[in-house]
């Protein structure tokens, strides 16, 4: 019962990762504290679920080689602006990328991974309507053709409609230069996050690599991901940790779901927001497509039911050590929790 609960976890984080694939592929052929134990509910600190401790003391530890800080990066994260927060609150995904363009090409590489989702988000759309010459007529014909489906259904078709759109209507990068092939491709804007040095769209390439290579069982596995992974991990962006933690909790690439499981509490404990109010979470929290969560889920109850309470116990003191090993800048002592399993 165990495996098939980690292998249900497991395929969702591959769900999210083949997500992000198709845009990689595609930008290579195009681009060349201690706490009282969690009860029945968590504490929610400064409106970010932080997920709580069995009952156990956290013990400092000895930092012995100073890991090398990317300061800019750092110093950008605490001034730049939440584009997360704005991608999952837009209600028009043309005016947001409007508006994130400037920063991306500037060089905020968050700006251009969230340009680049919204980019694939509308694609669907864009290629559908692409020939239309009144958008919104065809598509009031195609909801009129299925009454039957439920309301829900229709109201989130009408909402993605109107996200996306506007760019069937205007250019949201007529402020930029001009660049052959234009703007409009979303590996475009994911290989400038990651050329950016963005911790999450390192997260995100590292992931790209080790499905594309999974695929294949003799293809080594990248050389680039365990050290996109490291960085990731080493950027101390509580987003990127907690994606390196669902990319390693899945098993086929560590060597137990805990390391992964581990990342992502550490990344919880560091300001992620893991409660069932973060968007980013439906898919892990089982939330379903019409958005409604169920009544008082926590990351630390999928952790739980995937691995058990001695699991998540185990989870949880190493979460700890991450915490401490990225306090102290101690490279070294982080290796064990960013280490790819290289086996098949």
């Amino acid at each position: 019962m165990a495996i098939s609960k980690v292998l249900i976890v497991s395929s969702v984080t591959s769900a999210l990762v083949l997500g992000i694939i198709v845009a990689l592929v595609l930008a290579h052929k195009v681009e060349t504290s201690a706490q009282t134990p969690l009860a029945q509910s968590v504490t929610t600190l400064a409106n970010r679920e932080r997920v709580e401790p069995p009952t156990q003391t956290k013990s400092a530890s000895q930092a012995t080689t100073v890991m090398a800080s990317n300061q800019a990066t750092r110093e950008q994260l605490g001034k730049s602006v939440d584009w997360a927060k704005k991608y999952y609150g837009a209600g028009d995904y043309f005016e947001f990328v409007s508006k994130a363009a400037k920063s991306a090409v500037d060089g905020d590489g968050r700006a251009a991974l969230y340009i680049s989702q919204a980019l694939n988000k509308c694609l669907g759309q864009n290629i559908e309507y692409a020939k239309s010459s009144d958008p919104e007529a065809d598509f009031n014909a195609k909801v009129a053709a299925q009454p039957n489906l439920p309301q829900w259904v229709l109201d989130k078709e009408r909402k993605d409609f109107r996200s996306c759109v506007g760019f069937l209507k205007g250019d949201a990068f007529a402020s930029l230069p001009e660049r052959p092939g234009g703007y409009l491709s979303a590996s475009y804007w994911m290989t400038q996050a990651y050329n950016d040095g963005d911790p999450l769209a390192l997260a995100f390439h590292a992931g790209s690599d080790l499905t594309t290579a999974s695929l294949n069982e003799n293809a080594p596995l990248p050389s680039s991901a365990q050290r996109d992974i490291e960085n990731a991990v080493a950027s101390r962006d509580p987003r990127a940790i907690f994606q390196v933690g669902q990319i390693l909790s899945g098993g086929h690439y560590s060597i137990s779901p805990i390391q992964g499981f581990a990342l992502a509490i550490a990344a919880c404990n560091l300001g992620y927001d893991c409660s069932s109010s973060n968007p980013e979470l439906a898919t892990y929290l089982g939330c379903g497509q019409n958005g409604l969560c169920p009544p008082g889920i926590s990351y630390a109850d999928v952790i739980k039911k995937s691995v058990g309470t001695d699991g998540y116990t185990d989870a949880y003191t190493q979460a700890q050590s991450i915490e401490n090993a990225l306090a102290n800048g101690d490279r070294i002592a982080l290796e064990p929790f960013v280490k790819v399993k290289t086996g098949r």
